[in-house]
């Protein structure tokens, strides 16, 4: 079976606004995202990173599939940019960014399942392997039944949902190291 992968989020998983009570290193930056992406924020987000946490999920050693929004209008180059990620944990900074699904035209919204549906199952039929969800909101138990229904139930998978608020923590870094070493990868 091929290598695991990390599905990783951004929002609520490395990046929160509560990231300093895990991660002291935590800092404030505003992301500028170039041309009419999000325009009702003038395409700016303030958002809190942390060096450390980057670094931490960089030593996993795994393979990490970026499963953002921030994929969509190539956002996620921005964050990577101007955060200094690309520095700090390189290989993380180089990793895949999965396609965003198109919004639907005529409505200009994502159904609640979006990143289930256009973003997770199409990479894991075309490349099935075991996998790490980390994800705030599409990790939780919902999300988890609808996966099983749509990705092979055989594939060994564990989720990281982080409390929104403060993101990934230690020890959900700790269960993914051993989670990987049961998968034959330390």
């Amino acid at each position: 079976m091929p290598a695991p992968v990390l599905l990783l989020d951004v929002d609520g998983v490395v990046q929160a606004p509560g990231l300093r009570h895990e991660w002291p290193d935590a800092r404030p930056v505003t992301v500028r995202l170039k041309g009419d992406v999000y325009p009702r924020t003038g395409g700016s987000f303030p958002i809190t990173v942390s060096n450390k946490l980057f670094q931490a999920v960089e030593a996993l050693g795994v393979q990490v599939w970026w499963a953002t929004s921030w994929s969509d209008e190539g956002a996620i180059h921005g964050l990577i940019e101007q955060t200094g990620l690309t520095s700090v944990a390189p290989r993380l900074a180089a990793s895949r960014v999965l396609s965003h699904p198109p919004r639907n035209v005529w409505e200009g919204y994502l159904p609640d399942h979006w990143k289930v549906t256009g973003m997770i199952r199409p990479v894991l039929e075309a490349e099935p392997r075991p996998f790490i969800l980390a994800d705030d909101i599409f990790a939780g138990h919902t999300y988890r039944q609808m996966l099983s229904w749509y990705v092979d139930d055989e594939l060994p998978r564990l989720f990281i949902q982080p409390d929104p608020r403060r993101g990934l923590t230690r020890a959900h870094l700790v269960q993914m190291a051993n989670w990987l070493g049961d998968q034959g990868r330390e």
